[in-house]
């Protein structure tokens, strides 16, 4: 009987630790388009994101950070599809990893990659640089 319960708990315990590294971000622009790019990983497994909506917000973790100017907003939209970013599968991180994920006339997708990776896309490379430079403007 102590078996069972102690073979209970452990299970339990585990379970229990495994729902508390998912993520628990919420959007607040839900259900609209968007393109997000991130990072995470590590021995903490903490993920940070930066989502884009097509209204000019900059979110992280819910929050607005900043309202984009529209120029800035198009051109990053325009970029995305510009690259074929929509099209790219790519899913290959590390133990660290940076990613694009996005949402767009109801495409759903995230590539995920480590940042010492030779492989990846240039393309990918390039639009996560170009978006984390206003990310990165705007924190600030």
């Amino acid at each position: 009987m102590k078996i069972h319960l102690l073979l209970f708990i452990s299970i339990l315990s585990i379970s229990l630790g495994n729902q508390s590294c998912k993520s628990s971000k919420k959007m607040s622009n839900q259900g609209k388009d968007f393109i997000q790019i991130g990072f995470g990983g590590g021995i903490v497994g903490k993920e940070t994101s930066y989502a884009l909506y097509q209204d000019g917000s900059l979110e992280s973790e819910g929050k607005v950070i900043k309202n984009l100017s529209n120029s800035v907003t198009k051109q990053l939209f325009s970029n995305f599809t510009t690259l074929g970013l929509q099209e790219v599968e790519f899913q290959n991180p590390g133990n660290t990893y940076q990613f694009i994920e996005f949402k767009l006339n109801g495409v759903n997708r995230r590539m995920a990659w480590n940042p010492s990776d030779n492989e990846v896309q240039k393309e990918l490379k390039l639009y996560y640089s170009t978006f984390n430079h206003y990310v990165q403007k705007y924190i600030k």
